[in-house]
């Protein structure tokens, strides 16, 4: 509506808004006014009240109209006929396409031509109202700018943070080309370590089959000479009160412990130069040396029953010799543990009854 409204006045309307004017759509020439005195009291909320702002009013006048005095001001546009605006007594020509501004407290009455219908066009002018829109306008223009500032303000913030994170990324880009490099280099080492490991596997099976052939060789002469001793123990009276039912002794080999028992065998692994002591009162029966490990085998006799200690690298006893409980006999041996291929030092122990057919568990001579 102030649309229509502005461009009405923009192509009719040049005179100052102060004064009462009226133009026709041709040109700017001034009409003749005449005066016409006031009549009868002016009348007001015909054209303006709370229910007419913001519309566009159409009026139509077929004889002279009361006068009308509003509290705010108005554009009438004359649509159709002709006849006469009557402002604050001066009288002023109007035909179709005509403008009029009426101020505040400005008396407008309207006289059709005799025998015409004047057709109007009426549309409230609310200061109070344009004030709110521009004070609105105005403000939201303030909260743009404001906002506008923030989002410039977050914008730049944004972009140093990105490229600070750009940066970084670059930065860890390269550490991890550094460690992509790193790690091509160690899987390359990895894979000839693998080669020389397959192939040294190869070598250890060799060596592997070598040990355990001399390990079954050894305990093959082990169950030859146990066979041989029995022979030798009858009658033996040097630790004759050792039995099955002897139990709490210490083990063979001083600060060692057991690796595993097999019936009755038992692997005891110790220091280097541990001690190896009788488990009991005996008397050694014999002393063998393995010409090819250039380790000692001694085996002690308690009564009937022989104890055997193999794998000895030192001894300090003598064949006839007898031995108390817990003496020593020598020191243990170093052996290539088949498993790894490392050296260790470990004692294999043994005990045999008299009767071959007799079933003795190494692991009860050691039991609290």
């Amino acid at each position: 509506m102030h649309k229509k409204l502005l461009i009405y006045k923009q192509k009719y309307c040049r005179l100052p808004v102060c004064k009462p004017y009226c133009y026709h759509e041709w040109g700017l020439s001034t009409l003749k006014r005449k005066n016409r005195p006031l009549c009868e009291t002016p009348r007001s909320g015909y054209f303006c009240g709370p229910d007419k702002y913001l519309r566009l009013q159409e009026h139509t006048i077929s004889e002279e109209l009361f006068p009308v005095m509003e509290v705010d001001s108005y554009f009438v546009l004359v649509r159709s006929g002709s006849g006469s605006f009557i402002i604050n007594g001066e009288e002023f020509p109007v035909q179709a396409g005509c403008v009029a501004w009426i101020q505040c407290s400005q008396v407008l009455t309207i006289c059709p031509e005799f025998g015409e219908t004047l057709t109007l066009w009426v549309a409230a002018f609310d200061y109070q109202l344009l004030s709110y829109y521009m004070f609105n306008q105005i403000t939201n223009l303030r909260e743009v700018a404001s906002m506008r500032e923030r989002k410039l303000h977050d914008i730049a913030a944004l972009s140093e943070q990105v490229a600070r994170e750009k940066e970084l990324l670059d930065r860890r880009k390269r550490s991890l080309d550094s460690v992509t490099q790193n790690l091509t280099a160690q899987k390359q080492k990895l894979q000839r370590d693998s080669r020389n490991a397959r192939a040294n596997i190869r070598q250890m099976s060799q060596k592997e089959k070598q040990a355990l052939q001399r390990k079954l060789s050894q305990e093959q002469q082990l169950d030859v000479a146990i066979s041989e001793l029995r022979k030798l123990t009858k009658g033996n009276t040097e630790g004759a009160s050792f039995s099955t039912k002897t139990t709490g002794l210490r083990l063979p080999v001083t600060a060692g412990s057991v690796k595993r028992y097999k019936e009755n065998m038992a692997e005891i692994a110790g220091p280097k130069g541990a001690h190896v002591i009788s488990i009991y009162d005996g008397k050694v029966v014999e002393i063998k040396r393995n010409r090819i490990t250039n380790k000692y085998d001694v085996f002690v006799a308690h009564g009937e029953y022989i104890t055997s200690y193999a794998n000895m690298g030192s001894i300090c006893v003598e064949k006839g010799q007898k031995v108390a409980r817990n003496e020593q006999l020598g020191t243990i041996g170093s052996s290539v543990n088949i498993m790894t291929m490392e050296t260790e030092y470990k004692l294999v122990f043994g005990i045999y009854p008299p009767n071959p057919g007799e079933k003795l568990r190494a692991e009860n001579c050691f039991k609290r």
